[in-house]
């Protein structure tokens, strides 16, 4: 299916978005799909950190085939112009909650892929009635989950913080990150080999170029801070939790099992990644993987809705 661009005005900025998927009443289904997910119903996904909604045009297109999928560029990410505030999560939740309403999406699903759940969920917070379900995967959701020692997520933390704000890092961070070889270097180095190939090298460079480095610092920062799981909040609405046991930046145990106190309303699906974002394209055997255990929590989700 054809990712089509759009733009539109949201409170102070533009926000730049695509849509996949058919609209309502002509989507082909069969009796076991409900009609709410058969007909087209409207799909809001959110991108994760050092991405845009591209990255994720494999999962966009395939969700596309129950839904009418919105998929923007965050403010500060992709073809979206950075904000004059911090990229903060409760920042980036006010404007997708007042792009929603621009758009006039009623009854939707909102889905967030890392970054993208911890704002789907300040999201979430605004603008509940309007949701008739929540798809999270690989949610960050708690900084005293992350696979870090607390010594080491504050100096990150504070740094970052410092860097977003100070001049001199900007423009250092900034001439680094244009410079494709400098990138391909340090991106080789983080890859295992079996990764550094010229494809995935230069799909991670990509990537690392499609937002202001102080956009990257001002979002780490906050991710880093996150007490989610202290706010003590309830969501009602129905909410697929899609978690991997072997990711590599969660303690996942702990993070789940806040993330069912917070929705208590939920499914769980635990499905095999490697690490907690893969390297290189998301490609067609992750979506098949995603797929295969997706639909069937997809359905009772709805119906429970």
């Amino acid at each position: 299916m054809e990712l089509i661009p759009h733009e539109i005005k949201v409170l102070d900025t533009r926000i730049h978005y695509y849509t996949c998927g058919a609209p309502a009443d002509s989507v082909p289904f069969s009796e076991a799909r409900t009609p709410r997910a058969g007909k087209g119903s409207s799909l809001l996904f959110v991108h994760g950190h050092r991405a845009d909604a591209l990255r994720y045009k494999g999962v966009i297109t395939y969700l596309a085939q129950f839904f009418q999928v919105y998929a923007p560029d965050l403010p500060g990410f992709g073809k979206s112009p950075p904000l004059a505030i911090p990229h903060t999560m409760e920042n980036l939740a006010k404007y997708l909650a007042a792009f929603a309403e621009r758009l006039t999406l009623k009854n939707f699903t909102l889905a967030g892929f890392s970054m993208g759940s911890i704002i789907a969920i300040h999201t979430a917070l605004l603008i509940e009635p309007k949701l008739c379900q929540i798809i999270l995967l690989g949610t960050p959701f708690d900084k005293n989950f992350l696979k870090m020692t607390t010594r080491k997520r504050k100096a990150m933390s504070k740094f970052f913080t410092l860097a977003a704000k100070n001049k001199t890092i900007l423009f250092i961070a900034d001439k680094i990150q244009k410079n494709n070889k400098i990138m391909k270097s340090l991106v080789k180095r983080q890859l295992p080999k079996d990764k550094q190939t010229k494809e995935i090298i230069n799909y991670e460079v990509h990537f690392w170029q499609i937002m202001p480095m102080k956009v990257w610092f001002e979002a780490s920062a906050d991710l880093l801070q996150s007490s989610s799981a202290s706010k003590n909040f309830k969501i009602m609405t129905p909410t697929l939790l899609i978690e991997t046991p072997h990711d590599h930046l969660l303690q996942v145990e702990k993070n789940l099992a806040a993330l069912k106190k917070s929705f208590p309303n939920h499914k769980v699906i635990m499905f095999s990644l490697d690490r907690h974002v893969p390297y290189g394209d998301f490609n067609e055997d992750f979506v098949k993987s995603l797929a295969s255990n997706f639909e069937k929590y997809l359905f009772v989700c709805l119906r429970q809705g």
